[in-house]
């Protein structure tokens, strides 16, 4: 097995005695004289394996083999003291191909090379998190994502192309899906189109690149023959012959031909053979009494993998479910599992891009099932404040010698593994290389900046890198952001056991997030699909060091509220429980043991705690952002001070006026008679010749403002109680659009309408029948219980007997065309004790005996409940 193994006694006085690097079956050597002989090889021309060099060929936009240039002098290392390994990244081999562009350019630098970009990724928030990124750059460019049928697709798309149920990954029925698009929308078969899987599995299929090349797409990912050395199973071979440190490991697939018969989906034969060729083998090897891991290249994400045991039915149920999952039956192997006795496991992420090396690294957790929770990305200097200085040089040394031997061209990830021994010694493994960018690529990225001052753009940069600008050598065409550690937070919503057992829920549908003020996140609303991504965004926090992300940390996950159908907080509450572990907090934790900290109390908030949050978290969202992307006062937040004090100030002037008594309603809520209260509403609008309904001032906050009208109930309130009441006004209306919005800023609608209540006057409210104030069509039930709390709020706001047999509130119902659907309704209220005001509304193309009809069936209805109709509203069409 080959290991790196580093004492850290040794790493404490590296200073005064430079720490010794044991490399087993090799000779001990120093730190310093081991990063000094990457250095020398760092900025030749040709690397040690003499791979020829890679020139960009713009016709056929493929990368094609050159002849590399002889006699290039290589660059020797400055100085004898320790190398710096900051500067590994600065002669990092990206001259070993021949790019379209001497000095590097950004992407805000570049005219998008292609036309149109088509997105091929399942995952809704893979497509939302690429259109942001992309658009952001150009925002012009078209963009096609592929939708599954009867699923919907994203909402910033340009236009999508739809393909049959069970049919991903299927290029030819892609193809056919794609030609019918093209042909049916006139689609310019001149335009550069390119197609981009993301970060799916599909990104680092060499053979699915090939197909993409050969429909006449440009492929954005590396190019395939750079991908088809670096496969799982090769990467392992390319460390065992690099002597890069890798836990020992051994192919078991079959022959597809001589196996198989040439039958690829005979998985029962494949796993009988995967089997006896396991025990065939492992006899002799580090495996044969350890647990291991069965892998498939095709795997990602805790996909393809699956840990055994060292007996028949272990090794068989890991292989059986692996096929399972991926299903291919080649690309196989089983590795040693390292269950390192007594040690402490961090896995570490470092970034290559075309031969260069990004500064600095991700540490990854990770739950059971080898899924990804949350990443930490870290800078050179503030990663070394928990791992030893020559570990991580170590880790960027093995980085560098891939990145530099073979000819990936593309961005990709080397994952390592690192161990703290018992005995106080670390060691490193190369575990695997993904050749694609990573969903949790911006807690790298977000440390750099381009000259322009945006952050670094990875999927934009991977657009024109596909397209043969050269990547940037991160010490000296990028900018520091600013920060040195930034935090990838998944948005998921499964259940969580008490054990860390992962459950993700059926029927999961997000309907809204609510973000504390400050936080950067991308979240995708509506289902969730978990055959394709449990994962419904992210959130991308910064720190100038890993301390003040921490606090940042605490605060997303105290404050961070989901809102959704089957939503479960299990993870937040993790989030919680994880910032606030003494491990995490020190970095101590080991990757494995990501949920230890379930053992840790909840953490509970004073009830002032709450108040604060609901505050911060709901109330002045909306009263600062509105609902309108135009809404607030620019480079302000609004209300500013001087709007705010002007309110204050109209509130306590309207507090010292009285308000208007000797009312027909305020009548109306001592007696309770409700035929009374009509017969005395008519005597005044008599008097007066008639009256006006107002539905100022919430519709003139709510339309001309352009912020929701639902924070200034009460005050609209008071308005109508003592100036509109004195003015003459004989009714106010409420409803639509304020409980709407109320809803969607999860604001509690009935209590907002109890709020606007006014006591000296009849409260109306537009109802759309079924619809009630809702967006979609309830039934019967779902009616009743709307009503039953309107029933109860309505009841309270006038401190009167939950058990009144008439509610003092009254609805505007309608229903276009004037259905008997609408009736319905009309008499759930009735029977709720509430006073509907049937509304007929006008069209041209009814005539007066459908208007006479109508209000038959009103009085008939209301009759058959035992109450006297006494009012009915003519409704124009457009309101």
């Amino acid at each position: 097995m080959s290991r790196r193994i580093i004492s850290t006694a040794a790493t404490k006085s590296a200073a005064a005695n430079p720490a010794t690097t044991n490399f087993v079956g090799g000779a001990s050597r120093t730190v310093t004289q081991v990063l000094a002989s990457v250095a020398a090889t760092t900025n030749t021309t040709t690397t040690a394996t003499q791979r020829p060099a890679q020139v960009w060929n713009t016709s056929n936009q493929q990368l094609r083999h050159a002849s590399t240039k002889k006699g290039a002098a290589a660059k020797k290392p400055a100085g004898g003291a320790m190398y710096d390994y900051k500067d590994m990244a600065k002669g990092n081999s990206i001259d070993q191909f021949k790019w379209l562009n001497e000095t590097y350019d950004s992407p805000y630098q570049v005219k998008c090379p292609l036309d149109t970009i088509i997105l091929y990724n399942p995952s809704s928030h893979a497509n939302n998190v690429a259109i942001d990124d992309l658009k952001r750059v150009w925002p012009n460019l078209t963009i096609l994502q592929v939708v599954v049928e009867g699923r919907s697709p994203v909402t910033d798309a340009t236009h999508q192309i739809f393909i049959p149920k069970n049919s991903w990954g299927d290029m030819k029925i892609f193809k056919r899906c794609f030609d019918e698009y093209c042909l049916r929308n006139r689609f310019m078969a001149d335009l550069k189109v390119g197609l981009y899987p993301i970060w799916s599995s599909m990104a680092e299929d060499s053979a699915v690149a090939r197909s993409i090349q050969d429909m006449g797409l440009h492929w954005i990912g590396a190019t395939p023959d750079s991908m088809d050395g670096l496969g799982k199973i090769e990467y392992k071979q390319f460390c065992e012959s690099s002597n890069l440190p890798t836990a020992p490991f051994f192919k078991i697939s079959p022959d597809i031909e001589k196996d198989l018969k040439g039958d690829e989906n005979d998985l029962e034969t494949a796993c009988k053979i995967m089997c006896d060729r396991y025990w065939a083998q492992v006899a002799g090897t580090p495996l044969e009494n350890s647990n291991c891991f069965v892998k498939s290249e095709y795997g990602g994400g805790g996909r393809g993998t699956k840990k055994a045991e060292p007996t028949k039915d272990s090794i068989e149920t890991a292989i059986r479910n692996v096929l399972n999952e991926t299903k291919k039956v080649d690309g196989i192997y089983v590795e040693q599992a390292l269950d390192l006795s007594g040690a402490t496991l961090f896995q570490i992420e470092m970034e290559v891009d075309a031969g260069s090396v990004v500064d600095g690294g991700r540490l990854v957790y990770f739950n059971s099932r080898n899924q990804k929770m949350i990443e930490l990305g870290f800078s050179s200097t503030e990663i070394i404040k928990f791992l030893p200085e020559e570990v991580y040089a170590g880790c960027v040394e093995s980085t560098h010698v891939l990145a530099r031997e073979s000819k990936y061209n593309g961005r990709g990830t080397n994952e390592i593994l690192i161990a703290k021994m018992a005995d106080g010694t670390w060691q490193y493994f190369c575990s695997e290389f993904n050749k694609r960018v990573q969903v949790e690529h911006k807690a790298l990225a977000h440390l750099f900046r381009y000259s322009n001052g945006e952050l670094f753009n990875t999927i934009a940069d991977q657009v024109i890198r596909s397209c043969g600008y050269r990547p940037p050598n991160y010490q000296t065409d990028l900018a520091h952001s600013g920060g040195n550690a930034v935090a990838h937070v998944r948005f998921i919503a499964p259940k969580i056991s008490p054990q860390g057992e992962i459950m993700f829920p059926v029927g999961v549908e997000i309907d809204e997030s609510i973000i504390p003020r400050g936080f950067n996140a991308l979240i995708h609303t509506g289902k969730l699909y978990a055959d394709t991504d449990a994962q419904f965004g992210a959130a991308l926090i910064s720190g100038k060091d890993w301390e003040s992300l921490l606090k940042s940390l605490r605060t997303f996950a105290r404050e961070t509220v989901v809102l959704g159908r089957n939503v479960s907080r299990d993870y937040f509450i993790f989030l919680q429980k994880f910032f606030a572990h003494e491990k995490v907090q020190n970095l101590s934790l080991g990757c494995n043991r990501t949920f230890d900290v379930l053992s840790l109390p909840p953490q509970r908030e004073s009830r002032s705690a709450e108040v604060v949050r609901y505050l911060n978290t709901g109330v002045a969202r909306v009263a600062i952002n509105g609902y309108r992307s135009d809404s607030g006062v620019k480079n302000r937040g609004w209300p500013t001070d001087e709007q705010l004090n002007e309110f204050v100030t109209l509130r306590n002037n309207l507090l010292m006026m009285p308000i208007k008594q000797n009312s027909p309603f305020l009548s109306y809520l001592n007696h309770m008679d409700e035929n009374r209260y009509f017969e005395e509403y008519r005597a005044v609008l008599r008097k007066k010749k008639g009256g006006m309904v107002s539905v100022w001032p919430r519709d003139v906050q709510q339309e001309c403002a352009g912020s929701e009208s639902q924070i200034i109930c009460k005050s609209a309130r008071m308005l109508m109680e003592r100036v509109a009441a004195n003015a003459g006004f004989v009714g106010y209306e409420i409803g639509g659009a304020q409980f709407q919005t109320a809803e969607m800023k999860s604001i509690n609608s009935f209590r907002l309408m109890g709020d606007s209540l006014v006591g000296n006057m009849p409260t109306f409210s537009l109802t759309r029948s079924h619809w009630m104030n809702a967006l979609e069509k309830l039934n019967n039930e779902e009616v009743k219980f709307i009503l039953k709390v309107t029933r109860e709020q309505v009841l309270t706001r006038f401190s009167l007997p939950l058990d009144s047999k008439v509610v003092p509130y009254f609805p505007n119902n309608f229903h276009a065309g004037n259905v008997p659907e609408q009736d319905e309704v009309t008499g759930l209220m009735l029977d709720a004790g509430i006073t509907p005001v049937p509304n007929f509304v006008w069209d041209p193309r009814f005539t007066m005996e459908n208007f006479e009809g109508w209000v038959k069936r009103q009085l008939d209805l209301w009759a058959s409940k035992g109450r006297t109709l006494h009012a009915l509203r003519l409704k124009n069409a457009g309101q």
